[in-house]
C-alpha cells in the first residue's frame, strides 16, 4: 500500500510538471509559451521567476538561460517521439530535469541552492496534493493504478 501511493504520487508529480501534448504536434507553441501550452511556463518565463525567487545576478541568468532552453527542446522532442511509451516519456524527461538541475546547481550560490531545495520541495508538496484532490474527485483511492 505504501508502495503503491509512494509510486502514485511520484508518477503525479512527475506528470504535473510535464507539458501535455497538444492534439497538432507540429504546430509551434504560441510566443511566450512553452510546448505543454497555456499554464506550462516557457523558458523565458522559468527564468524570470527564478530570477525573482533566487535573486539571480546578471551572470548567473545569461549562464541559465541556455539551459532551460536546451531543456525544453529535448523535453519537446521526447513527446514528439511516438515510439515510446508513456511510462518511457516520463522517466527520460525526469532525466532531462535531473540533468538541468545538476547544470544549474553549480551557478548557484549555497544560499541560492537552499532556497532552490527549499522551492522544489513545496512544488511536489502541491503537486502530491493536486493529485490527491483529482484522485478524489474521480473516485480512486490514493494509490490505486
Amino acid at each position: 500500500m505504501k508502495n503503491g501511493l509512494m509510486m502514485c504520487l511520484a508518477l503525479g508529480i512527475l506528470l504535473a510538471t510535464q507539458p501535455v501534448m497538444a492534439e497538432d504536434q507540429g504546430a509551434p507553441p504560441a510566443k511566450g509559451q512553452s510546448i505543454g501550452g497555456p499554464g506550462r511556463m516557457s523558458p523565458e518565463e522559468r527564468l524570470t521567476r527564478m530570477s525573482t525567487r533566487l535573486q539571480l545576478t546578471d551572470d548567473q541568468k545569461k549562464s541559465i538561460e541556455p539551459i532551460l532552453k536546451e531543456e525544453d527542446a529535448e523535453i519537446k522532442k521526447v513527446f514528439q517521439d511516438t515510439a515510446i511509451t508513456k511510462q518511457q516519456k516520463m522517466e527520460k524527461v525526469r532525466d532531462i530535469r535531473r540533468s538541468t538541475h545538476d547544470k544549474i546547481k553549480p551557478i548557484l550560490t549555497a544560499e541560492q541552492q537552499q532556497k532552490l531545495e527549499q522551492m522544489r520541495e513545496k512544488a511536489i508538496e502541491r503537486r502530491g496534493e493536486q493529485m490527491k484532490k483529482r484522485q478524489e474527485r474521480q473516485g480512486s483511492p490514493p494509490g490505486a493504478p
